[in-house]
């Protein structure tokens, strides 16, 4: 997600997980770790189970709250 200023504020995470449903998150871009070493490494997220679970869904057209790096949620204003 970008704001109205070209700033990359969250990340729209799909666990597509083997017949168990999650709903899409919406992650800080600060929470995400990017190897600069290996560039087809995976993209890693320092979160807990128990705090991904508790992120509420992202629904696009929809308020966005966003889990940050911390694990804390916060709403994401578009101004």
């Amino acid at each position: 997600m970008v704001d109205r200023n070209g700033q990359v504020r969250a990340a729209i995470i799909d666990f597509a997980l083997p017949r168990r449903r999650q709903p899409k998150i919406a992650v800080e871009w600060n929470a995400l770790h990017f190897s600069q070493a290996q560039p087809d490494a995976r993209i890693t997220l320092e979160l807990t189970r128990d705090q991904v679970k508790a992120a509420p869904e992202y629904v696009e057209g929809k308020p966005v709250v966003v889990l940050g790096a911390l694990g804390k949620l916060e709403p994401l204003p578009f101004e």
